[in-house]
Parts: C-alpha cells; sequence; structure tokens
C-alpha cells in the first residue's frame, strides 16, 4: 500500500511518499516488502527532481 503527492514549486518537482516498502523501484517494492502498513511498518520518501538549461530554449536548434 502507498500513498504519494507531487509538489511543484518553479523548476522542482518535490515527490512524497508513505508506504510499507523500502524500495522505490519494482524489483524492490513488488516482491520484497514484508511490511504491514497497518501495524505501523510505515517508511516515508521523497524525491527531488529539477530541470536545468545550459541556454535559454530560443537558441536551440530546430
Amino acid at each position: 500500500m502507498a500513498a504519494g503527492v507531487d509538489i511543484e514549486t518553479g523548476g522542482h518537482v518535490f515527490q512524497l511518499h508513505v508506504t510499507n516498502a523500502q524500495g522505490m523501484i519494482e524489483p524492490l517494492f513488488i516482491p520484497r516488502t514484508g511490511g504491514q502498513f497497518f501495524d505501523g511498518d510505515i517508511y516515508f520518501g521523497f524525491n527531488v527532481a529539477r530541470n536545468f538549461m545550459l541556454r535559454p530554449a530560443d537558441r536551440f536548434r530546430k
């Protein structure tokens, strides 16, 4: 079981997760989740993404 939310602030995206799995990719959270969400095995995770530009968008080649 898991719940998450994305928060976008300008150039950043914050992803907040509450789950009973320790891993965040399929090979870890699908077969290897031993925690019981309703028994108190709850984990909090987050990701931060940022988009960097090396030159203005109008100078890209088309």
